[in-house]
């Protein structure tokens, strides 16, 4: 029975030697941008090409999202009216149906 029992037994588990590294994206982010800020700064030709880029950039960003909004706005207004038409439609016809009938029964 030992004999067996070795032979169908099942592998442990593996345990591997992993450390994390630890990753900082505040300090990263703060990185970045001190070094965007020191090339937009300086008085190079990259810095100029830095600052031309970001602000055409910038300004395709505020356009796309200002349409974006308008978009955003108009189907919601949209979809407001058609909920008004149903509710009022639906109204008139309940109102038609069962007003007759609500007057008949309090005469």
């Amino acid at each position: 029975m030992a004999i067996l029992g070795r032979f169908f037994k099942l592998p442990g588990h593996q345990k591997f030697q992993y450390k994390p590294r630890y990753w900082d994206p505040d300090k990263e982010d703060l990185e970045r941008r001190v070094k965007a800020a020191e090339a937009k700064n300086s008085a190079s030709v990259e810095g100029m090409k830095s600052r031309i880029a970001e602000g055409l950039r910038n300004r395709e960003q505020k356009l796309f999202q200002r349409k974006e909004y308008s978009k955003q706005v108009f189907r919601s207004n949209m979809m407001l009216l058609v909920i008004l038409i149903i509710l009022v439609a639906l109204t008139y016809l309940l109102i038609q149906v069962y007003l007759p009938r609500i007057v008949e029964m309090m005469e």
